[in-house]
């Protein structure tokens, strides 16, 4: 989205560009600069999905092509631009600092510390993420929130009774609702917020540039989100429900009872629990819809 975005402002400069802030070459078609610059980033990432996207990209080009406001020439010059703008922002976040292999982290022991948890106790998913080079925000530490509760608060105390009550996998008093609701949000979140764009933006009928800013907003406000999320996931490497409630004997709190044999209704992921990732990419995600089209606008996700 990144590199779409900042193919189309080239052309049509209207914005500050995320990265890429030469000029596209004359009369060059923005429609084929988009799907140029959207083509090679996608197959960098995903070049097993080739086949895909090459027939995307052919249907693509041709529509633009049928288009009698379209000509060869500026078709030519915007699919050369977008693979410049694409590579140049490629080439600049594989310097980003995030390491795709396989992470070594395991966390501690102490209580109150995040643990592999089961059934799988993996490793700590992706920590690099936590020191990777934000796109926008100073740094990734730039809103680290304050940290967690301390075990023996009265807060810890009274999520810790709610989360052992609510959360369990047979739970007796968790509604229908708030069953359906967990699932959702455990299984649609990034998905969810681009429909929902996508959504608004067909009912607003948004021009091609407004929609590459828009997605643009949308994708490095959740992946900046993600990041300071991930630096505080792994400042305070916090336990997750399910070892706390195992081991509440060991949290120095009265007030917790432990059970041995305590089960999430989702399957606990494998990465430290503060803050809420969900949270803070819907919360990034949320923050944009609103800004772009106001807080009156319904939506489908």
């Amino acid at each position: 989205q990144s590199s779409v975005f900042d193919a189309v402002n080239g052309i049509d400069r209207q914005f500050t560009s995320i990265h890429v802030t030469s000029q596209a070459p004359a009369g060059a078609s923005r429609r084929a600069a988009t799907v140029q610059a959207a083509y090679t980033s996608l197959l960098a990432l995903f070049p097993t999905q080739s086949a895909t996207f090459d027939q995307a990209l052919t249907a693509s080009l041709a529509a633009i092509a049928a288009d009698p406001t379209e000509t060869s020439a500026g078709i030519t010059n915007g699919r050369a631009w977008g693979t410049q703008v694409a590579n140049e922002i490629l080439a600049w976040r594989s310097t980003d600092g995030y390491d795709p292999s396989p992470s070594t982290y395991t966390g501690s022991l102490l209580p109150g510390k995040w643990r592999p948890t089961p059934p799988a106790f993996a490793n700590g998913l992706a920590p690099s993420l936590a020191q990777t080079l934000p796109w926008v925000i100073p740094s990734p530490s730039s809103f680290r929130p304050l940290g967690p509760p301390d075990l023996t608060s009265g807060n810890y105390t009274a999520d810790f009774i709610e989360e052992k009550a609510v959360g369990e996998t047979n739970s007796t008093v968790r509604t229908p609702d708030q069953t359906v609701a967990a699932k959702f949000w455990a299984s649609t979140l990034l998905t969810f917020w681009h429909r929902a764009a996508a959504s608004a933006a067909q009912q607003r009928q948004t021009t091609l540039s407004e929609n590459a800013r828009l997605f643009a907003l949308l994708t490095v406000a959740m992946a900046d989100g993600a990041i300071s999320c991930w630096d505080a996931k792994y400042f305070y490497s916090f336990w997750r429900p399910i070892t706390a409630i195992q081991l509440a004997s060991t949290d120095g709190n009265p007030a917790t009872d432990e059970q041995a044999d305590w089960t999430p209704l989702i399957v606990t992921p494998n990465y430290p629990e503060y803050t809420s990732g969900h949270a803070t990419a819907s919360g990034a995600a949320q923050a944009v819809l609103t800004s772009y089209f106001g807080n009156d606008l319904p939506v489908e996700g």
